[in-house]
């Protein structure tokens, strides 16, 4: 392991976007492939380890058809052309996403983002589906489901908020 005070060029130039969360580094290339490096929970289909630790990028199994991705300390989420969001690492500690491969969390999503924090309990997901309709689930904090509820409460399912369909981008 390496330390460096001065910034150092990644191998390629073909990264779409990039993510830095916790111990772990996640890109998205140009190609729809999608990377990690650092402590690395998920490396394969087949190949799971809690932390793995790799100073060069990993392609997150095989698939090419990635379009967004976004991470916190504990999870990592990303969109595929085709609508499917997909997450690994753990959402709460009842392991509702548990470490391993990436877990498929509905379909007919357009745009996402999470929110989180040092526990993996905190992680609130925020999503736009085809329709328009704007959809939360995860840790309610603060009001950020945008339920009326209060803070302390988990939806493990995707619950629509409102009623409007004009809801464009995720910031």
């Amino acid at each position: 392991l390496e330390s460096r005070s001065t910034p150092a060029k990644m191998i390629g130039d073909d990264w779409l976007s990039i993510e830095r969360a916790g111990m772990v580094s996640i890109g998205l290339k140009k190609d729809g492939t999608l990377w990690q490096w650092g402590c690395i929970e998920y490396v394969t289909d087949t190949q799971f380890e809690p932390c793995n630790y790799s100073p060069e990028p990993v392609q997150v199994g095989t698939d090419n058809d990635w379009v967004i991705v976004h991470a916190d300390y504990w999870v990592r989420a990303a969109l595929k052309n085709d609508g499917t969001l997909w997450a690994w690492g753990s959402i709460d500690s009842e392991n509702n996403v548990a470490p391993g491969p990436p877990v498929q969390i509905g379909e007919g999503w357009r745009d996402f983002d999470l929110a989180g924090g040092n526990n993996p309990d905190y992680t609130t997901y925020l999503a736009i589906n085809d329709d328009g309709s704007l959809w939360s689930w995860g840790y309610n904090s603060h009001g950020l489901l945008g339920l009326d509820e209060p803070d302390g409460v988990f939806r493990s399912l995707p619950e629509k908020i409102g009623v409007d369909t004009d809801w464009s981008k995720i910031f």
